[in-house]
Protein backbone atom coordinates (compact mmCIF):
# COMPACT_ATOMS: atom_id res chain seq x y z
CA UNK A 1 0.00 0.00 0.00
CA UNK A 2 0.95 3.33 -0.82
CA UNK A 3 0.11 6.58 0.87
CA UNK A 4 0.98 10.07 0.18
CA UNK A 5 0.96 13.23 2.42
CA UNK A 6 2.35 16.65 2.50
CA UNK A 7 3.71 15.75 -0.83
CA UNK A 8 5.52 12.57 0.71
CA UNK A 9 5.37 9.31 -0.42
CA UNK A 10 4.97 6.12 2.37
CA UNK A 11 5.01 2.42 1.86
CA UNK A 12 3.35 0.27 4.58
CA UNK A 13 5.85 -1.66 6.92
CA UNK A 14 4.61 -5.12 8.00
CA UNK A 15 7.09 -5.18 10.71
CA UNK A 16 5.79 -2.38 12.38
CA UNK A 17 2.87 -2.34 11.10
CA UNK A 18 2.81 0.78 9.77
CA UNK A 19 3.80 3.45 7.23
CA UNK A 20 7.39 3.94 6.46
CA UNK A 21 8.31 7.10 4.67
CA UNK A 22 10.31 7.18 1.26
CA UNK A 23 13.62 8.57 1.97
CA UNK A 24 13.01 9.72 5.75
CA UNK A 25 14.37 8.32 8.76
CA UNK A 26 15.82 5.30 7.57
CA UNK A 27 12.85 4.64 5.13
CA UNK A 28 13.72 3.20 1.76
CA UNK A 29 15.49 5.69 -0.49
CA UNK A 30 13.36 5.69 -3.42
CA UNK A 31 9.59 4.15 -3.94
CA UNK A 32 10.22 1.68 -6.69
CA UNK A 33 13.69 -0.16 -7.08
CA UNK A 34 15.96 0.93 -10.36
CA UNK A 35 16.35 -2.15 -12.46
CA UNK A 36 18.86 -1.18 -15.57
CA UNK A 37 19.31 -4.26 -17.20
CA UNK A 38 16.03 -3.88 -18.47
CA UNK A 39 16.03 -1.30 -21.44
CA UNK A 40 14.91 -1.71 -24.59
CA UNK A 41 14.73 1.39 -26.90
CA UNK A 42 11.93 1.60 -29.67
CA UNK A 43 12.18 3.04 -33.02
CA UNK A 44 8.85 3.98 -35.00
CA UNK A 45 8.18 5.43 -38.05
CA UNK A 46 4.73 6.69 -40.07
CA UNK A 47 4.23 7.78 -43.57
CA UNK A 48 1.63 9.61 -45.41
CA UNK A 49 2.92 7.71 -48.91
CA UNK A 50 0.27 9.65 -51.00
CA UNK A 51 -0.10 12.91 -49.66
CA UNK A 52 -3.38 12.35 -49.23
CA UNK A 53 -4.05 11.08 -45.96
CA UNK A 54 -6.06 8.16 -47.04
CA UNK A 55 -2.86 5.69 -47.20
CA UNK A 56 -0.43 5.65 -44.49
CA UNK A 57 2.41 3.11 -43.37
CA UNK A 58 3.31 2.33 -39.83
CA UNK A 59 6.25 0.34 -38.39
CA UNK A 60 7.14 0.03 -35.24
CA UNK A 61 10.87 -1.70 -34.19
CA UNK A 62 11.74 -2.96 -30.73
CA UNK A 63 15.92 -3.54 -29.73
CA UNK A 64 16.01 -6.56 -27.40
Amino acid sequence: MVGETNHQFSLFNPATDGLTQVGVNGGPSTLYPKDWKNFAPRLSLADDLLGNGKLVLRTVSAFL
